[in-house]
């Protein structure tokens, strides 16, 4: 299995987590997904100005990624994204890391 694959794995572990605990919001899948930042940065609009809704699914996200085994880790600028840890390393959606940045 290679390292997409177990964070895949992860992130459908992660969103049937959300199911149990009743939560259906879609941007907590999303950001699971990988489609939306997990520090908010990329909301606009109204979205952006009543975030605290937003903040509060990302960190429902955060925990349920957390109980299935990723981690959250900062790679460049300061980037936050879901990590699995492998060995040394860590497996993300944007490559893998050797040791956490």
């Amino acid at each position: 299995m290679d390292y997409m694959e177990i964070i895949d794995q992860k992130t459908k572990e992660a969103i049937a987590l959300l199911d149990q605990w009743g939560n259906r919001s879609e941007y907590a899948r999303s950001v699971l997904r990988g489609y939306q930042r997990w520090s908010g940065a990329d909301l606009k609009g109204k979205a952006k100005k009543f975030g605290a809704s937003y903040a509060r699914q990302r960190k429902i996200a955060a925990k349920a990624w957390t109980q299935v085994g990723g981690e959250l880790i900062r790679v460049e600028h300061g980037l936050i994204v879901s990590a699995v840890r492998i060995g040394d390393g860590y497996a993300t959606r944007r490559g893998f890391y050797s040791k956490k940045a």
